[in-house]
């Protein structure tokens, strides 16, 4: 009984999703399927998906919450440039760009926060009491996810100002 009733709440939350968030997701999943395999990234692009990250964020960031967000975000962008120093970057100086390893965890991370931004997008549309409680954690996940990717992109423009100065 329970397992029939969950299901209908979950049809309900899909049928009623805006079309935009759909195309939203495909725009990661292109993404995420990209950075599985090595591949040139222009130093240009690197800051699309932070900027994507903020931008869904603009609510926020003109509220008294963005004190936290922004604690959890330099978090982020902390544990993003401890992990990608491991990483063996290629400068590639005559397109502007560097080669990046591929990796599983950016499709996993993106896919991550795309999933936890839906749910507490339908729980603030339906249940918005309930969505207050939960601001906390709504924070720090957007926080710490938007400051990954920039701290990701930031330690790459590091290392391709490092090869080309």
């Amino acid at each position: 009984m329970f397992f029939g009733k969950m299901m209908v709440s979950v049809f309900h939350m899909i049928k009623n999703t805006p079309f935009f968030v759909w195309g939203i997701l495909i725009f990661l999943l292109f993404f995420g399927i990209r950075s599985i395999k090595t591949r040139q990234v222009h130093m240009v692009w690197m800051f699309l998906v932070p900027c994507l990250f903020l931008s869904f964020q603009h609510e926020m960031l003109f509220s008294e919450r963005v004190v936290k967000f922004f604690f959890f975000f330099l978090f982020g962008t902390s544990l993003s440039i401890f992990v990608h120093q491991k990483q063996n970057i290629k400068v590639v100086k005559s397109f502007g760009s560097i080669e990046v390893p591929g990796s599983w965890l950016t499709l996993m991370i993106l896919l991550f926060l795309f999933l936890v931004k839906y749910c507490f997008g339908y729980l603030q549309f339906m249940h918005s009491e309930l969505f207050v409680s939960y601001l906390y954690v709504e924070n720090f996940i957007s926080g710490v996810g938007a400051g990954y990717f920039f701290g990701r992109s930031l330690y790459f423009m590091y290392k391709y100002l490092q090869e080309t100065i």
